[in-house]
């Protein structure tokens, strides 16, 4: 079996900055729909979330591995299950990761001290 990982920290901050400054441009060209509405409060979005799924995506890329090949943000996805979060890849991860014959993928986040961190384990025949 083969066993990529890949992990990335994001200061929440950062997100919220970009969150403030591009506002719909950014939402729109990183964040799936489904992800956003995960993230929704009252007054907006909950930049400590979105910088969960920015990071998960981030290490995602690092398991990917894509050498060069483009990689839309969207492509890469957590959504929420009763089981927790799962990830989940369309168009070029999708892919990338069938190329590279991963199909099981775990994704752990958190987020503390203003930090956001996601560690991504991919396995899967080599």
């Amino acid at each position: 079996m083969g066993l990529r990982a890949g992990i990335d920290l994001v200061e929440v901050a950062a997100v919220a900055d970009a969150v403030d400054r591009h506002a719909r441009r950014y939402l729109s060209r990183v964040y799936t729909e489904a992800e956003l509405a995960a993230c929704r409060s009252q007054g907006g979005y909950q930049a400590s979330r979105l910088a969960q799924r920015f990071a998960a995506k981030e290490a995602a890329l690092k398991a990917l591995r894509p050498a060069g090949e483009a990689v839309a943000w969207r492509d890469i996805a957590l959504q929420e299950t009763p089981a927790g979060l799962r990830l989940r890849l369309t168009g070029a991860a999708r892919g990338l990761a069938r190329r590279a014959g991963l199909d099981e993928w775990s994704v752990s986040v958190s987020c503390a001290m203003g930090y956001a961190c996601a560690v991504i384990i991919a396995r899967g025949a080599e």
